[in-house]
This record gives structure tokens, C-alpha cells and sequence, in this order.
């Protein structure tokens, strides 16, 4: 069989983990990188239920998205929540970055895709990084999206995994 390519579906491993503790390590590790920019990352951390997660494959998504969000921030401030619900954790990630157009909100997801307005800054970025995260939300039931009032306006990224 030469020249056939499969693509095997990443495993994923499942156990009773604290989201909480997990958002605060990837939170930490971000500090140093954050203050050397300039920018005051915090986390609000609240008291979150135990849930079945592959927190593996949960941390890249964190990661991928704070890590975007010092990189389009020039200045200000990143701001990591959680809200529960009776279903959900909703994690957000809210900067004052370079922000987006409407237009570029959607299709950052779609794999090799990238926001228009973050080319000038971050040239070298591959577009592969939230669309592997969408994956890796979807495979947890969740959902992830974003929201920007417009350049120069920030951004919100949205993560939002049930409970069950």
C-alpha cells in the first residue's frame, strides 16, 4: 500500500479531573512571558466540580489560546474566568488585544486559517493551532468560539465543556 495515507483519530484519556487546578498550572506557566511583554494576566479561580476530561488534551487547548492571546496583545491585560452553570464550565479568555473583524471570527477554527489582522504581528503563525483545539473541545462535548468588537478592540475566546 504505497502512497496511502491514514490518519489516525488522536486517543484520548478520560478521567475524573479538577479544570480549576489545571487552568491556574497553564496560567502560571504564562506569567513570566506575559510580565516580560507587559501584560497583567490574571486568573479569577473558583471552586469547579470534578469532571471526566483528557486534561492532556484540554491543557494544549489552554495553552493555544492564552499563548495567542499575549501574542496579539500589545498592551493591557488578559483576564481568565470560569463560570458554572447547572451544565456547563465556561471558561473565557478575554484580552485587549489586536482584536477581530466579524468577518475573521468564524473561519479561525478551519484548519490552515488564520484572522486577517493578526498577519502583521505574528507572520510565522500556522493556522493549525485553534482548529486542533476546536477539535480537541468537540471530542469533550464543548463548544469554543470567540467574539471581538472590532479591531483594536480585543478579543473574547469562549470554552465551554459539560459537565457530564
Amino acid at each position: 500500500m504505497t502512497g496511502v495515507q491514514t490518519c489516525a483519530l488522536p486517543i484520548f484519556n478520560f478521567k475524573d479531573s479538577q479544570l480549576a487546578d489545571l487552568i491556574d498550572s497553564v496560567v502560571s506557566e504564562f506569567q513570566m512571558i506575559a510580565k516580560g511583554r507587559g501584560i497583567k494576566l490574571s486568573y479569577e479561580k473558583i471552586n469547579l466540580p470534578i469532571i471526566k476530561i483528557d486534561a492532556d488534551k484540554l491543557r494544549q487547548v489552554f495553552i493555544n489560546v492564552i499563548d495567542n492571546a499575549i501574542k496579539y496583545t500589545i498592551k493591557g491585560s488578559i483576564k481568565v474566568r470560569t463560570v458554572l452553570d447547572e451544565d456547563y464550565i465556561t471558561v473565557t479568555i478575554k484580552d485587549t488585544g489586536i482584536g477581530m473583524k466579524k468577518e475573521d471570527l468564524s473561519s479561525i477554527y478551519e484548519k490552515f486559517q488564520r484572522g486577517k489582522t493578526g498577519l502583521d504581528i505574528n507572520p510565522s503563525g500556522s493556522g493549525i493551532g485553534l482548529y486542533i483545539a476546536n477539535k480537541i473541545v468537540e471530542a469533550h462535548q464543548g463548544r469554543i468560539w470567540s467574539e471581538s468588537a472590532g479591531i483594536n478592540q480585543g478579543t473574547t475566546f469562549y470554552i465551554k465543556i459539560p459537565l457530564e
